[in-house]
């Protein structure tokens, strides 16, 4: 029967409705009832069908309210907030751009807005106040005006899009660290179960949680050593390290950082990283405390000889293909996670016409000539930017 029993919600279907009232109808109406679907009976029976199995679906949904496996959107929102992990918003790319100003310019964040060349709704304003003693070069973060993956790869921010006296020019060196989209419900899912499982604000699992929290941080990872003597990782016995990756421009304070470690610390564990700074207990004594950001490595690439099939490969196919390959790097290269020659083949591929890629160079240095895979340290993460990639096609 549908209803809720011992294994949980059991709707009805629209189907098995139909059946059901087609049997009532037969049993107490008449038996030489005629219920086809274009008959009126059988149409107004499909016409209260549709109602009722909407009623069953807003049960299921009602049912799953509290369900993390099952709720979705506003329902998966709630579950969140109950739990204290609200869903991670979108954000925006952001580029550091070089700008050409006059002397004794001022302009307050948002007044300066600058588009991707050919792509006038690609757009990008100033973050910050920018500012300027003498005429020159300065340097300015600009903002997408929208939430998400906005691209804007190097050397194409250079349209000013609403001039504004005493800009002259615009130009980014490297390409846009890229914004993200609203959490998903799949990642949310996952995050808010790992949350849980970080009980107690002194495990490792528990600092990280509490470190991913703070605004900027991307990835968090907690290392600790319970030996008497140093560990493998370099760290000192009876300490633990929180190594964050908080984007190639840092963004992350250091102070929430700092005292969100201290609140967390185990007593009588040191410790351990490479940039340190001071909280506050609850005495109001201040602490040194200690952690480390991830070093970025930039990774450089040469795409050889790529095969095309000119009858579909774009005009601008060398540029797409770098794009996917910085596209692909943002998805994939987590802190310490090394670089795999064949997922960067494969973001090749992805461009239309394109048949084979024979062969990828790759290194940490300009002009790579190995084809291994590169290995990436705990303490660090990899970073593609279109200028260092190179494209032959054939």
């Amino acid at each position: 029967m549908p209803g809720v029993d011992s294994t949980g919600f059991v709707g009805e279907s629209f189907e098995e409705i139909v059946a059901d009232m087609g049997t009532d109808a037969l049993t107490t109406i008449s038996p030489t009832l005629v219920l086809d679907p274009n008959q009126f009976i059988g149409q107004f029976i499909g016409i209260v069908a549709k109602k009722d199995a909407e009623i069953w679906e807003v049960g299921q949904i009602a049912y799953n309210a509290f369900n993390r496996n099952a709720a979705e959107g506003v329902q998966l929102d709630n579950i969140g907030d109950l739990t204290g992990t609200p869903r991670l918003a979108a954000t925006k790319s952001f580029v550091t751009c070089t700008v050409n100003l006059g002397a004794s310019f001022s302009q307050p964040p948002g007044v300066m807005t600058a588009n991707v060349v050919g792509q006038p709704n690609t757009k990008f304003v100033n973050r910050d106040t920018v500012t300027s003693t003498t005429a020159g070069n300065y340097s300015a973060v600009f903002q997408a005006s929208v939430t998400g993956p906005v691209v804007a790869n190097a050397g194409t921010l250079t349209v000013i899009t609403t001039p504004v006296s005493g800009w002259n020019s615009v130009t980014n060196a490297l390409d846009a660290s890229l914004g993200t989209n609203i959490e998903t419900d799949t990642a949310y899912r996952v995050r808010q179960r790992n949350e849980l499982s970080a009980t107690g604000s002194a495990t490792v699992d528990g600092i990280r949680a509490d470190v991913l929290r703070v605004p900027g941080v991307i990835e968090c990872f907690v290392f600790e050593n319970t030996t008497d003597a140093v560990d493998i990782n370099g760290l000192p016995p009876h300490s633990f390290e929180v190594v964050i990756f908080d984007g190639t421009v840092p963004t992350a304070s250091d102070a929430a950082i700092l005292q969100t470690i201290w609140n967390d610390k185990p007593s009588g564990i040191a410790t351990y990283g490479s940039t340190s700074g001071t909280a506050v207990d609850s005495h109001g004594t201040t602490r040194t405390v200690y952690f480390s950001r991830a070093t970025v490595l930039t990774v450089y690439m040469n795409f050889q000889n790529v095969v095309t099939d000119p009858a579909f490969f774009p005009g601008d196919g060398i540029a797409q293909i770098k794009a996917a390959a910085v596209l692909r790097g943002s998805q994939i290269l987590t802190l310490g996670a090394d670089v795999i020659a064949l997922q960067f083949k494969g973001a090749a591929l992805s461009v239309p016409g394109v048949v084979d890629v024979p062969t990828l160079l790759l290194g940490f240095s300009p002009s790579p000539s190995g084809t291994a895979n590169l290995v990436v340290g705990i303490r660090q993460v990899a970073r593609l930017d279109t200028t260092n990639i190179a494209v032959t096609v054939v």
